[in-house]
């Protein structure tokens, strides 16, 4: 037989809406085969009646059938395989009932819980029903059938049931419980932190229903300084029942990759046994290798994958296990040996029997042919930005669109009213008021926004859409959907820590997210740092150093005199903070400075209020960064734009924070200027700070010493990669016949 007989690798048989542990393994399993390179095709067997919450269809069905390699058969349709599974056929309509014909080289049954209680029975009655249900199969599903054990593990009733039977037992359990992706490399061996334990939990899906009495939470989650509690997910109801967040807790709403690597103990916190045994949680800090304290109850689910106690005996346990390095290593080993046993990837092995060890499957899509949407020669992009109090989603994204090929038109979007500067550079804008600007409420400017945004996407049709912004609004989301934009996150790191991260949680509206990289990336601590799903590049900033003019050039243009030098005071818009007094402050700590320095003040575009100054020079340019071999130094806020702008260009720059942003760490990015070399932080904008600053800063030698180190530590802009990564974006979703 050739391969290309084949319509698919493996037909899957399967109630989508099941719930329980057993439903979790087949789960894990499909995801394994997928990226194991094998071609499924999943056939719902949901029957109405047999699945808790029938009309609902679990997160992880949705997550499923966007796996690449997995897709959904439909009635009436027919596939040739290598092999056939049916999962959980207690619970399962029959294959004839399904609608779709497979022929398989072979095919398995996995005997399910329910199905092993009735095989252990001595009614032959209900022996042979057994047999009819599993071999009837009539011409839906032709194959000559095995059975096998799922996770109940109950062999003698697997034999009981092959017993003077057509069908044949497979030796192996298929329990898959465990996603091979959440194993751990190494056991943990020893505590994060010798004096004070880390416990906590994560969250997987929806938030749970937590005890409805306080202090059944206050038992399993510490509130006292001598434990360290950390919870990752949706807690709304969590923190509603508490009435407050202890000062030990740390909440995040959103859980990263690695957020389990800074837990040393899982508690569920949940009172209902049968919620834990389906909570996928549960298995992943498992694996993971944390000491997961369950109830006792548990322990016939869980066995030496998890220790056991009482809600009121949690800590005494964990503290235990926490002064005893020894057992809490040997726990950790225990927990990921537990979890490798049952860990997804071993359906590749019990596959081999039936002689599915390879892909065979030809059902690959052909080559796309990406054009653009008819009637053009050029795909749409249209580059959406906040309002915003700077410049700095507006650039960002400015950036990218100088830096786009040819085949991809931009068009910008935006809540900003600096936007007419894209004007500048040849692009066509739309402006769209912002919550603020309008004065609406919250939810009549988000039912506002949407409507603007459809109008404007149904004229454009973009192909894609790029948003820059901390948070991705409601409107902008909702129209995108149902105009059927596909998206593209625009998301800088530098979130100040502590910043509720719950805006982390529309990532899974995008389907891509490009992360601008940071020169101060070492000190960000902040919500991102927590997440692995977004394309990082370098630092990027509207001009490349090619594009500045000469220092002689941009001395002439801004009539500095020989023998004067230039400072520039850039410190924003003052949207967000009053700059006012921090300028007049600045100025008149320069001006005490004399000759030869000539002071420049710029006009941003968007500022709030520009205060005029004697003897200083006021510059109403975009980009200013253009002119920046004029200036020795400069003063200047630490917005991303200004910041990565400045350190480009080499110009050393005494930096004042905004330390009232609501999100974006301006301090550490001044801090880390000052670490390197390359800067100095001045955090407190009084009089005798900047006075204090500016005399180190003038003193012989320290400008060259800065522009020497920002010469060795600049790296290539980062503006190129971010246009050839969206680039790719759209071109891979375009596909038009």
């Amino acid at each position: 037989m050739t391969e290309h007989q084949y319509d698919a690798d493996i037909a899957v048989y399967a109630p989508l809406r099941g719930r329980g542990a057993e439903q979790l393994s087949v789960y894990a399993a499909l995801k394994t085969l997928a990226r194991a390179g094998f071609l499924i095709t999943l056939i719902d067997t949901s029957r109405r009646g047999e699945t808790p919450a029938f009309a609902a269809v679990p997160s992880r069905v949705t997550e499923l059938l966007s796996v690449d390699r997995i897709f959904l058969a439909g009635p009436g349709s027919a596939f040739r395989v290598q092999t056939a599974i049916v999962f959980r056929p207690s619970i399962s309509t029959g294959p004839r009932d399904t609608g779709v014909t497979v022929v398989a080289d072979s095919a398995v049954a996995v005997l399910d819980g329910a199905m092993a209680k009735r095989a252990a029975k001595a009614d032959d009655e209900a022996l042979e029903q057994l047999r009819e249900e599993l071999s009837g199969t009539g011409a839906a599903l032709r194959a000559a059938l095995s059975v096998a054990a799922s996770a109940v593990d109950d062999l003698p009733a697997l034999a009981r049931l092959v017993e003077d039977t057509e069908l044949t037992a497979l030796e192996d359990v298929w329990d898959f419980q465990f996603p091979s992706a959440a194993l751990a490399a190494q056991p943990r061996t020893a505590p994060l932190d010798e004096q004070v334990p880390r416990i906590g939990r994560h969250v997987v899906g929806a938030e749970p229903l937590w005890p409805e009495q306080e202090i059944d939470v206050r038992r399993v989650l510490p509130t006292t300084a001598d434990w360290d509690v950390r919870f990752y997910g949706p807690h709304t109801r969590l923190i509603k029942l508490l009435g407050r967040t202890p000062p030990n807790w740390r909440m995040h709403s959103v859980v990263g990759p690695r957020d389990l690597e800074t837990l040393d103990f899982w508690v569920p916190i949940v009172d209902d046994p049968q919620a834990i045994v389906e909570d996928p949680a549960v298995r992943e800090a498992i694996a993971a290798g944390l000491l997961v304290i369950l109830p006792f109850e548990m322990r016939r689910h869980f066995g030496e994958g998890a220790i056991y106690a009482s809600a009121a005996g949690v800590r005494k346990l964990a503290r235990q296990r926490h002064t005893e390095g020894t057992l809490f290593a040997d726990q950790s080993r225990r927990a990921v040996n537990y979890a490798r046993e049952r860990s997804s990837d071993r359906i590749l092995d019990v596959l081999a029997p039936l002689g599915t060890t390879e892909s065979l499957a030809v059902r690959e899509s052909a080559p796309p042919a990406y054009a653009p949407r008819e009637g053009r020669d050029r795909f749409r992009v249209a580059f959406v930005t906040s309002n915003g109090a700077g410049m700095g989603h507006l650039t960002r994204l400015l950036a990218m669109a100088r830096r786009m090929p040819e085949e991809i038109e931009p068009v910008f979007i935006s809540l900003s009213q600096a936007v007419p500067v894209v004007a500048k550079f040849g692009f066509p804008y739309v402006y769209i008021a912002s919550k603020n600007e309008t004065g609406m409420k919250p939810s009549v400017w988000n039912a506002y926004s949407e409507s603007r945004f459809r109008e404007e996407f149904a004229l454009l049709k973009p192909d894609v859409l790029i948003f820059d912004g901390t948070w991705p609004y409601r409107g902008l989301l909702n129209a995108a959907a149902a105009e059927g934009v596909r998206m593209v996150w625009s998301r800088r790191g530098m979130w100040r820590e502590g910043v509720a991260d719950r805006a982390l949680s529309a990532a899974v509206n995008f389907d891509g997210i490009i992360q601008p990289g940071e020169f101060a990336a070492e000190l960000d601590c902040g919500a991102t740092t927590r997440m692995d799903d977004a394309h990082e590049v370098a630092p990027l900033t509207i001009l490349d150093r090619s594009e500045l003019l000469s220092r002689e050039e941009a001395r002439e243009h801004l009539g500095l005199r020989p023998g004067e030098r230039g400072v520039l005071v850039t410190l924003g818009a003052g949207n967000l903070n009053n700059i006012s007094d921090t300028t007049s402050v600045v100025v008149e700590a320069l001006q005490k400075l004399g000759a030869p320095w000539r002071i420049f003040l710029t006009n941003n575009p968007i500022a709030a209020g520009v205060t005029a100054f004697e003897g200083v020079d006021s510059l109403d340019i975009y980009p200013i960064v253009e002119y920046a071999n004029a200036f020795d130094f400069t003063v200047s806020a630490t917005g991303y734009n200004s910041f990565h702008e400045w350190v480009m260009a080499c110009v050393p720059t005494l930096w004042i924070p905004n330390l009232e942003t609501q999100t974006d760490d301006q301090g550490a990015r001044s801090r880390y200027a000052e670490l390197a070399g390359v800067g100095v932080n001045v955090e407190d904008p009084s009089y005798e700070s900047i006075s204090r600053a500016l005399t180190g800063l003038t003193e012989p030698g320290v400008l060259e010493k800065m522009r020497s180190r920002l010469e060795e530590l600049w790296v290539d802009n980062g503006a190129s990669a971010a246009a050839a990564r969206l680039s790719t974006l759209v071109k891979e979703g375009v596909v038009r016949s």
